[in-house]
């Protein structure tokens, strides 16, 4: 059997699935979404024959949907934006999988708030599944839910999900430093004799002079 990633895109259906794979939100019905993959490239010159990718940062990439869940999913939606929800082309392996009732007897649209916001407020990272891309490890980064008269039995929402990049970690073993008396070649210490005191002479007549006479220094 197809797994639902296969059966979603033969569907152009937009899910957020857990790490695991299973369902938590199907949207019904997405009239726009934005797939952003921003770079960020030196504002200063770069040297004839440098490696470019040198200067060049990858961000993080981003998908902004506007999408819709509806509480009567065979109903037709009394807004300009969409002509009908998918919902009721929801296949069965899917439908058996979402933590709510597509056929409107749990108010999806109040669950699927409720989950919306779980995920925001817990910092649950998800996958999402469009019909351009699967995209893994990605957090909402904003979560706009505006209500209206026409969204009464509905929800109506921009999401943006941010995708975060992982690197792995190696530890290297580097060679023992070496002391410093062992990695310096140094010379041997010098001997510059014994000093003596006799350079120095007192003023004849005082009592440092008188002194030294005395003990024979002079």
């Amino acid at each position: 059997m197809a797994n639902i990633f296969d059966v979603l895109k033969a569907h152009k259906l937009t899910v957020i699935t857990d790490s695991e794979g299973d369902p938590l939100i199907a949207i019904d019905c997405v009239p726009e979404e934005n797939h952003s993959m921003p770079s960020e490239v030196t504002e200063y010159p770069v040297e004839d024959g440098a490696y470019i990718s040198d200067f060049v940062i990858n961000k993080n990439k981003t998908v902004t949907i506007t999408g819709l869940v509806s509480d009567d999913p065979i109903a037709i939606v009394q807004t300009g934006l969409f002509s009908r929800t998918l919902t009721p082309l929801l296949p069965n392996v899917l439908k058996s999988k979402l933590p709510y009732s597509p056929s409107g007897k749990n108010k999806p649209s109040k669950e699927v708030f409720d989950k919306f916001e779980e995920i925001r407020d817990n910092k649950i990272m998800v996958n999402l599944i469009t019909g351009l891309k699967q995209y893994k490890n990605m957090i909402i980064v904003q979560l706009d839910i505006p209500r209206d008269r026409t969204t009464v039995r509905s929800l109506k929402f921009t999401v943006k999900f941010a995708q975060v990049r992982f690197v792995i970690s190696e530890t290297v073993y580097a060679p023992a430093i070496m002391r410093r008396s062992e990695n310096l070649n140094t010379d041997p210490a010098k001997n510059f004799g014994e000093k003596s005191s006799k350079g120095f002479k007192p003023r004849t007549g005082s009592a440092l002079y008188n002194g030294a006479e005395f003990f024979g220094l002079l």
